[in-house]
């Protein structure tokens, strides 16, 4: 890889980190998160890569002539920070304008139980990572309960099985639950 390359990369993952998370205790998350390529079991959860791969469109609209597009990924693919940070993004431009970008970041990763997981782990330690590792597998599995808890967006009250809705119907009647 390239020097430009490299610096690159750094502000993209820089960009992301301050978009979905703003502090400075999850490095270590982000970046493990960063190295997961974003998978789904749910076929309508397919179309939450876009949101995901859209990311690198932004940076690179923020960036201006000085973005070159040297993404590794083709827009059919994103990596687990991409979705988070991407989705996160979306649902606050299109739909919810009174919860950031950051909030919904850290109720997704909460919710996972991985909001945690902040920079006093040892994310060298295989430990931490099989734990992060094993709980977005339940997730993307749906191995979580009818009602969503163990996934994105638990609901007390969930008008059908969770596990059988799209993430993005999921994420609406959360919010609606929880802020309307």
């Amino acid at each position: 890889m390239r020097r430009g390359q490299t610096k690159t990369r750094d502000r993209y993952f820089e960009f992301l980190y301050e978009l979905g998370f703003g502090d400075d205790r999850h490095y270590g998350l982000a970046g493990y998160l960063h190295s997961l390529p974003f998978r789904w079991s749910f076929r309508r959860d397919e179309n939450r890569v876009y949101d995901g791969s859209h990311m690198r469109r932004e940076f690179e609209e923020e960036e201006g002539d000085d973005a070159t597009r040297y993404f590794d990924m083709d827009d059919d693919e994103c990596s687990m920070l991409e979705f988070f940070v991407g989705f996160a993004y979306r649902l606050c431009r299109d739909m919810f304008e009174n919860i950031s970008c950051q909030e919904f970041v850290e109720a997704m990763l909460s919710n996972l139980g991985l909001w945690d997981y902040d920079d006093d782990n040892d994310f060298s330690d295989g430990d931490v990572l099989e734990d992060i590792s094993e709980a977005l597998d339940d997730w993307v599995d749906r191995k979580y309960s009818y009602n969503g808890e163990g996934g994105l967006f638990p609901l007390v009250d969930a008008p059908e099985n969770l596990r059988g809705v799209e993430i993005w119907t999921q994420a609406s009647w959360w919010y609606n639950e929880n802020y309307t």
